[in-house]
């Protein structure tokens, strides 16, 4: 059997569906893989990676003549299915209820698809094909970082001597797969965030990542099947907006993740809401991707209008319209810079100066970062991260030296009950070890606050025994009565 990779020819879309490191499973399994010339371009792949790993570079017309199984991401173009066969398969994220007519065309070529954002993803045997999840990971983490880029202000709060940038206000909509992974990314950047969703069991996720959840007055309870939220019915969506308008006026970052599985994405972010927001601000839009053909021409058209509106007090505010092409890799032209579109609604000049913003970030990013004594500090500690460990060292460190100072000026002879006393006070610690016991996700985390849980207790339940043993010393013990034969015998 012979499995073709396709190149994809979706706007913006610059994923492969098969990497050279996957590919020798398949040839260990006897399979012939064939590889579009350019298939793996917009990923950073050369042909000869896959040349290397043992497939075989062919062009687009040998491709779709030899290949028994097509492997893509995207869905195929119309172009793209008449040069199909009959008995051919074709295999990727195909969204046959979001865009049936692609599923008819293929049928009627004879030509059997396999759609895995249609497998449940609720089936333990299901996960390791679980593609969505995967791809919606990745895909909010990339949001948070496009939207912080695009953001003309500063994620965490900064305080400098000239003066203290507040933290930016983000919003998710939308607490799945995608949206918890912004908001951690949020999070680790220092933003504000608040989160919202119709699916009430979804608070305590958003809460434990430390975002808001935001609660409506007009309480809906929407959730559906399969870890998805179901469609609102008119009444409910009418309801819902009219609060949302509000909450969305107040955000510096607007991220929608919300889907709802075969049908199209609900519009969250109206007009009216961004007749609201503030000069500056910046929309990312994830579910884009899931529209049907007309649904995505209409969007293109309400976001060409929002784009073209004036920046001014009463007009409608300008905005950043972020589509899902931003979402993937960059592709790099012949120099090595990276080609992507620049933010809708800026004009010409706003592009290039985006395009040369990316390419002196590219420039600092390759330079190894330098701190202080000319030490490189770690890519992943952001600034806010930095600033929470040294508050947290130097209280630490005022913590150690304010108790030498008071337990030095205490006599030898009250040390015992002195330390007792403090040890009670371990409490605190106790609970604060148990509250990190409970929101903590990496091992080392659970295992430190566990320890911390177990000193603790220790501190908690020693202190206490040794308080009455020092009360007890003091106490007055009751005197037994003497036997009156006792008494006679003394007087005779």
């Amino acid at each position: 059997m012979k499995v073709g990779v396709a190149k994809e020819t979706a706007p913006g879309e610059r994923r492969v569906a098969l990497v050279p490191e996957s590919l020798g499973r398949l040839t260990a399994a006897g399979l012939e893989v064939l590889v579009e010339t350019g298939a793996g371009a917009g990923a950073s792949l050369p042909d000869q990676a896959y040349v290397d790993a043992g497939a075989k570079v062919v062009s687009t017309r040998e491709l779709y003549d030899q290949s028994d199984v097509i492997l893509r991401i995207q869905k195929p173009g119309e172009s793209e299915i008449r040069v199909m066969r009959t008995g051919q398969a074709v295999l990727g994220l195909l969204q046959p209820l979001i865009d049936p007519q692609t599923s008819a065309a293929l049928a009627k070529h004879g030509v059997t698809a396999i759609s895995l954002d249609a497998i449940p993803r609720t089936l333990s045997r299901a996960q390791s094909m679980d593609a969505l999840s995967s791809q919606a990971n990745v895909g909010g983490y990339k949001a948070v970082l496009i939207a912080a880029n695009e953001y003309g202000r500063y994620f965490p709060l900064l305080t400098t001597a000239a003066g203290t940038a507040k933290p930016a206000n983000v919003l998710i909509l939308g607490i799945g797969v995608a949206g918890l992974q912004a908001i951690g990314t949020a999070r680790r950047l220092g933003a504000v965030v608040k989160a919202y969703d119709v699916r009430p069991e979804t608070r305590e996720q958003a809460e434990s990542l430390g975002a808001q959840f935001v609660k409506l007055k007009t309480t809906i309870d929407a959730t559906g099947t399969g870890g998805y939220a179901r469609e609102l019915t008119p009444e409910e969506r009418a309801a819902q907006q009219a609060e949302l308008n509000d909450v969305i006026g107040g955000m510096d970052i607007v991220i929608t993740t919300a889907q709802v599985p075969g049908r199209k994405p609900p519009v969250l972010v109206t007009a009216d809401a961004v007749g609201k927001m503030k000069p500056g601000s910046v929309i990312v839009d994830m579910a884009g991707s899931a529209l049907g053909r007309r649904d995505r021409r209409d969007r293109q058209r309400r976001d060409d209008h929002l784009a073209r509106q004036p920046a001014g007090d009463d007009a409608g505010r300008r905005v950043g319209l972020l589509r899902p092409e931003h979402l993937v890799a960059p592709a790099r032209d012949g120099q090595g810079r990276p080609a992507e579109p620049g933010l809708r609604g800026r004009g010409d000049e706003g592009n290039r100066d985006h395009e040369g913003r990316r390419g002196d970030r590219r420039a600092c990013q390759e330079a190894p970062r330098a701190g202080p004594g000319g030490r490189h500090w770690r890519p992943g500690v952001t600034a806010a991260e930095l600033n929470r460990l040294l508050q947290a060292l130097t209280v630490f460190t005022l913590a150690i030296l304010v108790g030498i100072a008071v337990i030095s000026k205490v006599p030898a002879t009250l040390h015992t009950p002195l330390m007792s006393g403090a040890n009670s006070i371990h409490g605190i610690v106790l609970v604060g070890a148990m509250l990190i016991a409970a929101e903590a996700t990496e091992p080392i985390s659970q295992f430190l606050s566990l320890v911390a849980v177990a000193f603790a207790t220790m501190n908690v339940v020693g202190g206490y025994v040794v308080t009455d043993r020092m009360l007890q010393m003091f106490r007055k013990k009751p005197v037994a009565a003497k036997p009156a034969s006792d008494d006679a015998e003394a007087g005779s």
